[in-house]
């Protein structure tokens, strides 16, 4: 840019204060107005080599942290002063519930699904506590509002043994085939579940059978 002569006094543009979002919800634009005229142009590094947005409004990134954002008018050769704003966004909570799903449950039977949040948990059917008793089958939803008011949510799928297809069978055994320790609070552990069974014994081999 180039800072002619003849621009005289070029303020900065007037910018409306910055906001503090959670991760993908609906993010505002941030908005300007010139006040000496020209055109704005919207950056998020101090070179100022390519504008991320033109005109009065920018939609901010969806990237977690503070984000400070540059905006300066230009007319011609001249170029204003530069205003700033800061845009914070703050990532989800990381809610898991265990144990991880699906969940086998024998009829008769209780267990207990557990946040991994002490506080601030909303479970339906409806608890606040950080444990909820289940006794049946069902989709049971986890929603956790974390210190920034983010909110984020894991499901727990709870399935009946079909002990009609059983029959002679029992006690009981139910090995998982496949699990997906990824992170994501979805079949991250191999859990064997077991019925009238006070001890078992677990043998791991590689695909060269060895232990």
């Amino acid at each position: 840019f180039c800072y002619a002569d003849t621009c005289g006094e070029f303020g900065p543009p007037h910018i409306e204060p910055g906001h503090i979002f959670c991760l993908n919800e609906e993010i505002y634009d941030l908005a300007a107005l010139a006040t000496s005229g020209g055109e704005l142009f919207w950056y998020i590094d101090t070179t100022f080599t390519n504008a991320i947005s033109v005109g009065n409004f920018c939609t901010p990134l969806n990237i977690v942290g503070t984000t400070t954002y540059y905006v300066v008018a230009i007319e011609g050769d001249c170029i204003s002063e530069v205003g700033t704003v800061n845009v914070t966004i703050y990532p989800l909570p990381d809610v898991q519930i265990a144990p991880s799903s699906p969940i086998m449950l024998y009829p008769g039977d209780s267990l207990y699904l557990t946040s991994n949040f002490e506080n601030n948990n909303l479970w339906s059917p409806f608890s606040e506590n950080d444990s909820l008793l289940v006794t049946t089958e069902g989709e049971f939803i986890l929603k956790v509002r974390d210190e920034n008011y983010c909110f984020n949510s894991d499901t727990a799928y709870v399935e009946l043994i079909d002990t009609t297809r059983l029959q002679a069978y029992h006690p009981l055994v139910f090995v998982p085939n496949a699990f997906t320790p990824d992170g994501d609070g979805v079949n991250d552990v191999f859990t064997i579940i077991t019925h009238d069974i006070e001890n078992f014994e677990l043998q791991i081999y590689n695909r060269w059978g060895d232990i």
